[in-house]
């Protein structure tokens, strides 16, 4: 994303609360960065893209989600430790489910690595920054040059024994003291669920449903929003525009050679024992390797054998 020359904010509401979109006023020096606002909690995100790795049959996303004390106003009153140590099981849980909610939006043979990092710098104990952090991450990603389908938004659905509502507040703090029977956390984009954590008592298969179109139908409003950002990134000449990357497809004469062993690949599937099943594939790997040193990488073949 070309640098906006001052910052570009954009404000809107969900279910009452107010909330915010904003970039070009701090970490400046990444590929993108965007703050984002529900009540007076605060993230900041950033991503940061590099060269890709040969060699490697994945992609290197890592998705960190950094907590701060001094944002829900905690000083340590240690008289040795006064930084935080390592992540909580929220924070390592709270990546888990931005990755799992991104990871599919980019390309099969995308290789370069990215980083996000998500900062909490302000909490008001009310507002989970995990919802706020999945529009800010979505919007981050689509102001940069990487090639991800979004827009995606995250909303938390819980169900009083009555009816499913949009609860934005953090059940990990506020527990089920409010009567809540179900914690959805959905990731969406707005249209189709790609991800779902989920927590909670006994409820009926029907809730269950009702509440994942509920929170689909409910994710609209910050998939609007952080369409509305984005023309306003551009209009403060801000550029768009994706970039060219490397690919990593599976070259088609590779997959061409690798049909041939579809019998055999078949044949190894098909043994009862997993010692045998393993060992099988594991000879057709070598003799694939051996067979095609030097014209295709370890990788490719790899990947071409999964197919």
């Amino acid at each position: 994303m070309a640098s906006v020359a001052s910052e570009v904010l954009h404000e809107f509401t969900f279910n009452g609360i107010n909330c915010s979109l904003s970039t070009g006023k701090v970490a400046r020096r990444s590929t993108s960065a965007v703050v984002g606002r529900m009540g007076d909690t605060v993230v900041l995100v950033t991503v940061d893209v590099g060269q890709p790795i040969e060699g490697t049959d994945f992609f290197p996303l890592q998705v960190e989600y950094i907590e701060r004390m001094y944002a829900g106003g905690i000083i340590s009153s240690s008289r040795f430790i006064k930084r935080e140590g390592f992540p909580s099981q929220g924070a390592t849980l709270a990546a888990r489910m931005l990755d799992r909610s991104i990871r599919s939006r980019f390309p099969s043979d995308y290789r370069n690595e990215v980083m996000i990092v998500l900062t909490v710098l302000s909490y008001d104990a009310k507002n989970d920054p995990v919802i706020i952090g999945f529009s800010a991450i979505s919007a981050a990603l689509m102001a940069s040059s990487v090639p991800f389908k979004g827009p995606i938004a995250g909303v938390r659905v819980g169900y009083d024994g009555e009816k499913v509502y949009n609860a934005p507040e953090d059940v990990e703090v506020k527990g089920y003291e409010n009567g809540t029977k179900m914690n959805f956390v959905l990731g969406t984009d707005g249209e189709v669920v790609t991800m779902i954590d989920a927590d909670g008592q006994e409820v009926p298969e029907d809730i269950i449903v009702e509440g994942m179109k509920f929170g689909v139908e409910a994710s609209k409003e910050f998939v609007d929003a952080q369409t509305e950002f984005l023309k306003k990134i551009e209009e403060a000449g801000g550029h768009l525009v994706k970039g060219e990357y490397k690919s990593f497809a599976v070259p088609q004469d590779l997959l061409g050679e690798v049909r041939k062993l579809k019998p055999e690949v078949e044949k190894a599937l098909g043994h009862d024992s997993l010692s045998e099943k393993h060992a099988e594939l594991s000879l057709l790997e070598e003799r694939l390797y051996a067979d095609y040193e030097g014209k295709y990488s370890k990788a490719d073949l790899k990947a071409g054998l999964d197919y």
